[in-house]
């Protein structure tokens, strides 16, 4: 079995240099990791990216240093799904990014049936299926 590393501390980031903090990856079918990491910048910031050993690339940060694209605060715990789109959550929801777009999943405040306004995701889990669907599982403390 070979081993590839993908990122390390020290390293050109997309973002600037890696930092010493590298959180959690993931990995899928097609050999492509998701991880978060932090980033030198400038500025400094916590940030999604994707790599299959030859290439990364920034799926999205914390601060983003583009006036035109977004800022996500706190970001954490990337999922790739086979077909190479990432979900990742931040302090405001959960979103899906195609590598083009970035587009909300689920955001604190909107509906859930017959349960009211989502309050919270810490603690949820949103799973995914090898076809893209999706599924939040909440707890009694998510809901208002």
């Amino acid at each position: 079995m070979r081993h590839r590393i993908i990122a390390a501390t020290g390293e050109a980031a997309p973002a600037g240099v890696y930092g010493p903090l590298f959180i959690n990856a993931t990995l899928n079918a097609r050999h492509e990791v998701a991880f978060d990491a932090n980033a030198t910048g400038p500025p400094p910031t916590i940030g999604v990216f994707v790599g299959d050993g030859k290439r990364t690339s920034t799926i999205a940060l914390g601060t983003n240093p583009d006036p035109a694209e977004p800022s996500f605060g706190i970001l954490s715990n990337p999922f790739i799904t086979n077909d190479g789109d990432v979900v990742f959550d931040v302090n405001t929801g959960v979103f899906r990014s195609n590598r083009e777009r970035i587009i909300p999943l689920v955001l604190i405040g909107d509906q859930v049936p017959g349960r009211g306004a989502l309050t919270s995701l810490r603690g949820e889990r949103l799973s995914f299926t090898d076809i893209g669907e999706h599924r939040l599982d909440m707890n009694e403390n998510s809901v208002l």
